[in-house]
Parts: structure tokens; C-alpha cells; sequence
């Protein structure tokens, strides 16, 4: 990759999440648009962020700064601000727009205690992928079409209302779990380690980083085969549970990322992005 000069959005993105709706962003007025609307919940609650947590600067968690500059350079986009949030809940969640200069992350406290900083890496490259791919403006087209798409279908008898109303839940949340997917392979490219990349997985996961120190990998992503496997209730039972989660689950999401890892673009890339550390 002689003449590349930053990590594109087609560099990590996973298959399934659907490429018709980047050309959403194509559209200009439609960007703005949202743009706008979102600037302005975001102003209105900077206040709140100011007043209740910690903002990330170059004298304040100066680590954690370096890092963000640092993936933001390889992204080619402007570093949104992060904050740091007293919760004992390990997460860490993005809001806003590439263009909108008010995006912001935030980072749990219990999760900077717990995770390393090589796990943080991955992480905040994760979520600076929403912010790369512009996830919430297509999340948002998303759920305005399936409102749309809701009302229309309510002049229909239940019999065909329910499943057609459920198969669109259904494509809306398959589309937003794929965008995990992506941003879980973005957050490899950017910490170039896999195993971190794993293990911030697995933190997650089992919610302590001595327990995931000690999963056994083998037996972890048999989980994400016996899921493929399982019998009709128990995927009728996934498939109700698929329409409220947001996030793949856990063994599936290993699983995809060592995937991801294992191909010749991606070792390309990595050996690229180790060259421009360099």
C-alpha cells in the first residue's frame, strides 16, 4: 500500500453491513440536515457533560489524548472530545457526526480501571469507527424509514402487519449489529494487537480482567458455534432477543474479529500501519 495515506472506511468494513446506505451520505442536504439536529442536542447537553464528568485534554489524561490524536491522524478526521464518566458499568459509547465538531466519546471510569491501556487502544479506535463511518446518521435514516414504514403498514390486518413489521425490525437491527462488527475490526487496525483486540472483547464479556485473562479461546468460540447450531427453539428465542440488542454477542464478535485479522488485506494494512508508527 505504497501510496495510501489513511485507513479508509472499506479497509474494515464488515459484510454485513449494508453499503446502500453509505451512499446516504453522498447526499448533502440530507447530512446536513441531521447535522444540524444533532448539534444542537449535543449543546444541549454540554453542559451536563461539563458539569458531571472529566474532560480528556493534552494536561488532562494525557494518555488517553495521545491516543485519540494518534488514531485520529490515521483516520484522517478530527479528534471528537472524550469524556470520562464516574459509572461502574465497563462501556464506553459515541454521539454525534464526522463533520459535527460537538461528537463526543465517552469513557466509563470503571473501564479505564479495569482495561489496559493496549485494550484501550482497540477501544477507542471502536468507537472513533462510528464517528469514521458516520454509523448515526445512517442509525437514524434507519429508524426514520422504519417509522415510515410502520405507519404504512398499520392499514394492513395483523396477519400481515406483524411479520412485515417484524422483518423490518429485524433488517434495522441486523444493519446496526453489523456496524459492531466493523468498528470491532477498526479498533484491531488502530491498536495493531490482536490479542489486545481480543482481550478488550473479552473484558466485556466476562467483566473482569482476570477471569478474561484466563478464557480458555478454544472453548470461548465454541459458544459462537453451538449458537449456529442450535435448535429451533432455542434460535426462536435468539431470533425475539435480535430485535431489542443493539451489540453482536460476545463469542460471535471474537470470532469475526480473528477472522478479520487472518486475511491478506488486513495483515497488508497492519504491516502499512506499523510503517506509518514507525
Amino acid at each position: 500500500m505504497p501510496d495510501k495515506q489513511i485507513i479508509d472506511i472499506e479497509d474494515y468494513r464488515h459484510a454485513e453491513e449494508a453499503s446502500t446506505f453509505a451512499r446516504v451520505s453522498q447526499h448533502p442536504i440530507v447530512v446536513k440536515l441531521i447535522s444540524a439536529i444533532d448539534s444542537v442536542q449535543h449543546k444541549l447537553l454540554k453542559g451536563f457533560k461539563l458539569g458531571k464528568m472529566v474532560r480528556v485534554a493534552r494536561k488532562q489524561f494525557p494518555v488517553l489524548h495521545a491516543t485519540l490524536t494518534s488514531h485520529c491522524r490515521l483516520l484522517g478526521i478530527e479528534p471528537p472530545t472524550i469524556y470520562v464518566s464516574n459509572h461502574p458499568v465497563m462501556n464506553a459509547y459515541t454521539n454525534g457526526l464526522q463533520a459535527d465538531e460537538e461528537t463526543f466519546i465517552v469513557l466509563h471510569s470503571s473501564l479505564l480501571d479495569t482495561a489496559t491501556s493496549e485494550q484501550m487502544s482497540s477501544i477507542i479506535g471502536h468507537e472513533l469507527g462510528h464517528i469514521k463511518s458516520n454509523h448515526r446518521l445512517y442509525r437514524i435514516l434507519m429508524m426514520l424509514l422504519f417509522g415510515q414504514a410502520t405507519s404504512l403498514l398499520a392499514q394492513l390486518p395483523d396477519l400481515l402487519r406483524i411479520p412485515l413489521a417484524l422483518s423490518a425490525k429485524t433488517l434495522l437491527m441486523r444493519y446496526v449489529r453489523a456496524c459492531e462488527y466493523s468498528c470491532d475490526a477498526l479498533g484491531y487496525c488502530l491498536c495493531a494487537d490482536i490479542t489486545a483486540a481480543v482481550k478488550a472483547e473479552l473484558l466485556l464479556s466476562a467483566g473482569s480482567q482476570t477471569l478474561a485473562s484466563q478464557v480458555n479461546m478454544a472453548e470461548f468460540l465454541k459458544q459462537a458455534d453451538e449458537l449456529d447450531r442450535a435448535e429451533l427453539l432455542s434460535k426462536a428465542g435468539m431470533m425475539l432477543m435480535a430485535e431489542q440488542i443493539t451489540h453482536p454477542f460476545g463469542p460471535h464478535r471474537v470470532r469475526e474479529l480473528i477472522r478479520f485479522a487472518s486475511r491478506q488485506r488486513t495483515k497488508e494494512l497492519l504491516a502499512w500501519r506499523r510503517q506509518r508508527a514507525a
